[in-house]
């Protein structure tokens, strides 16, 4: 499946960050978290870059869960975490966001309709690669709501706890595209996000999705 990515001046979303201005802006996340499925990987190539950001970041979760405190690996060994997807990034309740939105682009309003994500997808907080043996934090900033069987109150303490491992600046690379440019990522393993681009230049990549999926999630709801 080919995706084009493009912010159009015109249309595209616009977003308050650190009192800029930017377009193409998305936080931290794993692609279709918020459903069943998940996608195994990426292939991101620019086709029109802007004359200043558009960086993609990533942060390999391997090596997250590797840091967390021993205490905390063992309170989320076997808990399962709650998505909805919510197109507005200022309205995510974990880990950095945007400090409001100025305008949401028709294109990513009209996928807001869509009816399979309507209902909330449980996916587990830590899962093990069946061919290495190691262990995945695998939370997604974006779209994460609750913990499965939690209230809310009790839940964020431990979730706010874990994004600080999921999103630590110290561990990130951001990628600062040339055209010719190719990016591969592991969807399963690492988190990405893009730093926007100045509202009056452009940014249009192409992404190929590889297909797959690691068979841990499901809907709340059937």
């Amino acid at each position: 499946l080919i995706i084009e990515i493009e912010y159009d001046k015109e249309q595209g979303d616009i977003y308050e960050v650190e009192g800029e201005e930017r377009g193409a802006v998305l936080p931290w996340h794993s692609d279709l978290v918020y459903v069943e499925e998940i996608n195994h990987g990426g292939i991101l190539r620019p086709v029109t870059l802007p004359a200043r950001g558009g960086e993609t970041g990533f942060i390999d979760q391997i090596t997250a869960y590797d840091t967390l405190p021993e205490a905390l690996k063992q309170t989320i060994e076997n808990l399962n975490v709650c998505y909805r997807y919510n197109v507005n990034a200022a309205e995510m309740m974990y880990g950095p966001k945007p400090d409001k939105i100025v305008r949401q682009g028709a294109k990513i309003a009209k996928a807001a309709m869509h009816s399979v994500v309507t209902k909330r997808a449980i996916h587990p907080m830590v899962y093990t690669q069946k061919d290495t043996g190691r262990k995945v934090l695998n939370v997604s900033p974006w779209f994460c709501e609750d913990i499965e069987g939690m209230s809310r109150g009790a839940a964020k303490p431990i979730l706010d706890e874990v994004m600080s491992y999921v999103t630590n600046p110290a561990r990130s690379y951001f990628h600062k595209w040339e055209l010719g440019d190719m990016v591969l990522w592991d969807n399963w393993r690492m988190v990405h996000c893009c730093a926007g681009v100045p509202l009056n230049d452009q940014r249009h990549m192409r992404r190929t999705t590889i297909a797959g999926d690691y068979g841990l999630g499901r809907f709340e709801q059937p």
